[in-house]
Formats: C-alpha cells, sequence, structure tokens
C-alpha cells in the first residue's frame, strides 16, 4: 500500500507540472505556432526580442545591487528599464525593415530592367513584404519577451518540483493552492501583458517616426496630423507604463501578505484584460 501512494503521488505530481507548464506557455507558443513559426523573418524577431529582455533583465539586476533592496526601488527602475529595451527594439527593428524595403526596392528595379527576369523572384519579395509588418512583428516580439519572462518566472520552480520527491510546495502566500500553479497562473497573465505591451510599444514608436519622417507608413494605423500622431503615440508609451506598472504592484500583493494570491491574481487579470 506504502508503495502504490508513492506512486499515487509521483503521478499526481507529475499532472500538476504538466498541467502547470501548459498554463504558463501556453499564450505564446500558442501565438509562436499560429504566427510566427512558418515565417523565418518573425523567427528572428522572437530569439532577439527575447535576448532584448534578457538583457533589460541584466540591467535591472544591476540597478538592484545598487539601490535599497526596497519593493518600490527595485520595481520602479526595472519597468523603466524594460520599456527603455522595448523601444530601443522597436527602433532597431524599423531601421532594418527600411533597410530590407530599400534593398527589395533595389532588386524589383534590377529586375525590371531585365526582361527576362522570373516571377518566381517577384513572389519571394512579395512573401517578405508580407511577413513583416507591425502586426505580426509585434506579435512576435511578444511571443519572445512573454516566453523569456515565463520562463525567469516559473522555470526553475517546475525544474525543482519535477526533480523534488519531498511533495508539493505550499508558501504562506498562497497556502491553499501549489506554489507552482499560483506561479505558473502569474506567468501566464504576465505573457499576455507582455504581447500587449509590445503592441503598444511598435504602434508608438511608429508613430514618432512617422511624424520624424512622413515617408515611413504604420501598418497598425495611418494619420496625417503629425501633432496628432505625438500625442497618440504618447498616450500609447503612457499606457503601457501604466499597465506594467499596475500589474507590478498587484503581484507584490502575492509576496506580502498571507494568501495574498486571492488578491494579486484578480488584480493581475483585471490589468491584463
Amino acid at each position: 500500500r506504502h508503495h502504490n501512494d508513492n506512486n499515487t503521488k509521483k503521478m499526481t505530481t507529475s499532472a500538476l507540472i504538466l498541467g502547470s507548464a501548459l498554463i504558463a506557455f501556453a499564450p505564446t507558443t500558442s501565438i509562436l505556432f499560429a504566427v510566427t513559426y512558418s515565417k523565418s523573418q518573425l523567427i528572428i524577431v522572437v530569439t532577439t526580442s527575447a535576448f532584448c529582455f534578457l538583457i533589460a533583465a541584466l540591467f535591472s539586476s544591476i540597478c538592484y545591487m545598487i539601490l535599497p533592496k526596497a519593493f518600490l526601488s527595485m520595481t520602479v527602475p526595472s519597468i523603466f528599464c524594460q520599456a527603455f529595451a522595448r523601444i530601443q527594439f522597436v527602433k532597431f527593428y524599423i531601421k532594418v525593415e527600411g533597410a530590407i524595403i530599400q534593398a527589395m526596392e533595389n532588386h524589383r528595379r534590377e529586375h525590371t530592367s531585365n526582361t527576362n527576369s522570373s516571377s518566381s523572384d517577384n513572389d519571394g519579395g512579395e512573401s517578405l513584404t508580407l511577413a513583416m509588418n507591425d502586426w505580426t512583428s509585434g506579435l512576435a516580439a511578444g511571443v519572445g519577451y512573454g516566453f523569456m519572462h515565463a520562463i525567469l518566472m516559473c522555470g526553475t520552480l517546475l525544474a525543482s518540483e519535477a526533480r523534488d520527491d519531498a511533495g508539493v510546495l505550499y508558501q504562506d502566500s498562497c497556502q491553499n493552492i501549489p506554489s507552482v500553479l499560483n506561479t505558473s497562473f502569474m506567468a501566464m497573465l504576465f505573457s499576455v501583458l507582455d504581447v500587449v505591451i509590445m503592441l503598444l510599444y511598435f504602434y508608438a514608436v511608429r508613430r514618432k517616426a512617422e511624424g520624424a519622417d512622413g515617408s515611413i507608413m504604420c501598418t497598425i494605423d495611418v494619420g496625417h496630423d503629425r501633432g496628432a500622431k505625438a500625442a497618440s503615440a504618447n498616450a500609447a508609451i503612457i499606457a503601457a507604463l501604466i499597465a506594467h506598472t499596475s500589474a507590478a504592484f498587484a503581484s507584490w500583493l502575492n509576496g506580502s501578505m498571507t494568501n495574498g494570491c486571492y488578491f494579486a491574481l484578480p488584480l493581475v487579470a483585471a490589468v491584463v484584460w
């Protein structure tokens, strides 16, 4: 009977770990396979955005080492490091996109002057244009950010639960729910928020670029007044900062009080939705 109880415990723990992993990585994995997986250009966007997230996390860690160990001094610098990294990433993306478009235009001119140009070359350029736009690239960048964020939030806990035979971990922050399940729900919500915030930054940076150069086209939205474009871009950045800050402060309840997850999870979900 003792042997059967151990087998039941292992099966329950395995099912819990598998379910928690599916919860944590479901949003980003779904978008990855539905939108980005079939396009190599978008896979590059996913990987570079994940690397950009790690760079922002590195600078956040440096701030954590320098500043006092308080929630406010740890959270606010991290939010601004992430915001700065996202903006710089989108700016870099727009520069690369411009270089690709210029190369495609030169390619088309060469083949237009050559009457023997094949139709297959034109199809390749057209598919490249369809793969690179603000909607799909914003989703791809959000997937990179969200997936890496979810790994840092619950990856080590999932691995620890898988190797530990002591049983399922419970904490005071959520006494009636396994810690790995609570963290997985939080990782899922933040990964969805990362996708939304990245789309906002793509919109904002593109609008600012339109205001500086009227020749740059925004594939999420278009406008004609430069003042309105700048105002809407600033509004999108402010909305992203407020959403990120609100979710961060809501998640603080998860570790600051007994059974804080009962307040933190609904509040973070409210920010996301």
